[in-house]
C-alpha cells in the first residue's frame, strides 16, 4: 500500500528511491507474511521478474490514446485496420508462434478502435462485422457453459468495490464443509453440468490447504448417471511460484484465473486499501509465477466501470503480449465483468467509471479482434438481451448461473 501512495499520491520521488519501491514492495510483503495475511507464502528464492512498469507502460498506453484520436474518425484508416487484423487472425501471410496466441492489433490500432464514437453507425457496424467473421471463422456457434463454485466467502482485503470485503460485518461468513461440497458439485451434475469455475477469498480461516483438498473433494464426486466434472477451473488469490507447483500437483486444475481489476495504479491503490490485494506489483506478476509454477493455462480480466474502459482494453493487451513473449503461450482466457452493486458498497452502486451497453459491446467486439484466439468469458452480471449480442461477436464461454451460498459476489 505505501509504495502505491508513494508512486501516486502527493509525494514526489527521486529516481534512485523509486527504483527502490519492487524491494520496499516484498518487504511490505515479508511483513505481511509475517502476520499471517498472507495466503500463500514463497518458499522458492531467486525467482527474479520484469518490472511492473515494463509489463504495463502506461505512457505507452495514454500516448496511444491521444495520438488516435483523428485516425478514430477515418473510415479510410479503420477499414485498412480492420483488414490487417482479419488477415492475422485467418493467419494469412502471417506466422504465429508456437502458441495459439495471435496478436491481432497492435496497441495503436486497438487505440484507434477504442476512440471510434460509438454513435458513429459506419464505423461501429465495420468493427462489429469484422468482430463476427473473426468468431466465426475460428469458433463458429460454439458455446462453452460453466458453472461458478464459491467454497468460502471469508477474506482480509478491503476492496471498496466488493461484499466479501474485510469490513463489511453485515455479512455471514462460512465455508463449504465436506458434505457441502458433495452435495453442491452433485447437484451441478445432475443439472448436466461439466465445467466448474471455483473460488474463494483471501483469510488465514480458510487456507490454501483446505482449498486443495476441496478440489479432491470435487474430482472424487461421480453421479450415476450423469458422470463427474471434467475440467475445474480456479479463481483464487494470488499464489506464490511453490503452491502453484502444489496447485499443478493435484492434475484436476484447468485454467488459473487472476484479475488485475485494474491496470492504473492509483485507480488500484484507491480501490484495494489494505490486505495483500492492495500490492499492485505482486498482484500483476501472478501469471508469471502460474507459468513459473508448471501451470501454462492462465486467465486474466479487468473489472470494468473502475477506470476509463479504453486504458484497461489496452493495458490487458500489454499483459496478455508480455506472457506471451516472456514465457511462449499467452493468456488462455479473457473475462469482461462490469462492476454491479455491492452489499453496502457505495461505489459499486456509482461506479466512477460506468461502461453503458454501446460501448461494452464496443470494447468486448475489440478485444476479440485483438486476441482472436483467446477465449472470453462473460458472466451472469449482464442481461439475456445483452448476452445474446454479445455471443454475436466475441464471447464463447458462458457462466451459466450464478451459485452462491454465501451471499452474493456481485462486482467482485
Amino acid at each position: 500500500m505505501l509504495s502505491h501512495v508513494l508512486q501516486t499520491g502527493a509525494f514526489a520521488l527521486a529516481p534512485a528511491l523509486a527504483s527502490g519501491l519492487p524491494r520496499l514492495s516484498a518487504a511490505l510483503g515479508g511483513l505481511q507474511q509475517r502476520r499471517g495475511l498472507l495466503w500463500s507464502v514463497e518458499r522458492e528464492k531467486g525467482h527474479v521478474y520484469k518490472d511492473a512498469s515494463q509489463i504495463i507502460d502506461d505512457k505507452h498506453i495514454n500516448a496511444a490514446l491521444e495520438t488516435t484520436k483523428s485516425a478514430a474518425k477515418d473510415p479510410v484508416a479503420i477499414k485498412s485496420i480492420l483488414e490487417a487484423a482479419k488477415e492475422r487472425s485467418f493467419l494469412t501471410n502471417y506466422t504465429p508462434g508456437k502458441s495459439e496466441y495471435v496478436q491481432g492489433l497492435t496497441v495503436e490500432e486497438c487505440a484507434t478502435l477504442l476512440n471510434i464514437d460509438v454513435k458513429d453507425k459506419d464505423l461501429m457496424d465495420m468493427v462489429y462485422d469484422t468482430a463476427f467473421a473473426i468468431k466465426n471463422r475460428i469458433y463458429g456457434n460454439r458455446i462453452v457453459l460453466f458453472a461458478p463454485l464459491y467454497i468460502a466467502n471469508y477474506c482480509v482485503n478491503s476492496c471498496t468495490y466488493c461484499a466479501f470485503r474485510a469490513g463489511n460485518k453485515s455479512l455471514q461468513r462460512t465455508a463449504l464443509s465436506d458434505q457441502d461440497i458433495v452435495a453442491e458439485v452433485s447437484a451441478l451434475e445432475q443439472q448436466g453440468h461439466r465445467r466448474l469455475l471455483v473460488l474463494t477469498g483471501e483469510h488465514p480461516k480458510y487456507t490454501f490447504d483446505q482449498f486443495l483438498h476441496a478440489l479432491g473433494v470435487i474430482n472424487s464426486v461421480k453421479t450415476d448417471p450423469c458422470g463427474n466434472i471434467r475440467r475445474v477451473n480456479v479463481e483464487i488469490p494470488t499464489l506464490s511460484v511453490s503452491d502453484m507447483r502444489r496447485l499443478k500437483a493435484t492434475d484436476c486444475v484447468g485454467t488459473f484465473t487472476l484479475f488485475q481489476e485494474t491496470y492504473h495504479r492509483p485507480t488500484f491503490a484507491k480501490m484495494h486499501i489494505s490486505g495483500p490485494k492492495s500490492d499492485y506489483e505482486h498482484r500483476l506478476l501472478t501469471q508469471d509465477r502460474a507459468f513459473r509454477g508448471g501451470i501454462d493455462d492462465v486467465g486474466i480480466g479487468t473489472l470494468f466501470g473502475l477506470y476509463d474502459y479504453r486504458y484497461e482494453v489496452l493495458a490487458m493487451l500489454q499483459h496478455s503480449n508480455h506472457l506471451e513473449a516472456e514465457y511462449g503461450a499467452g493468456p488462455h482466457t479473457i473475462s469482461v465483468p462490469r462492476l454491479r452493486p455491492a452489499d453496502g458498497s457505495e461505489l459499486s452502486i456509482r461506479p466512477p467509471y460506468e461502461v453503458d451497453d454501446e460501448n461494452f459491446k464496443k470494447l468486448v467486439a475489440i478485444i476479440r479482434i485483438a486476441v482472436p484466439y483467446t477465449g472470453m468469458i462473460l458472466s451472469t452480471r449482464e442481461s439475456p438481451q445483452m448476452r445474446d449480442e454479445l455471443l454475436k461477436v466475441s464471447c464463447i464461454c458462458v457462466s451459466k448461473l450464478l451459485q452462491c451460498v454465501h451471499g452474493d459476489l456481485l462486482g467482485c
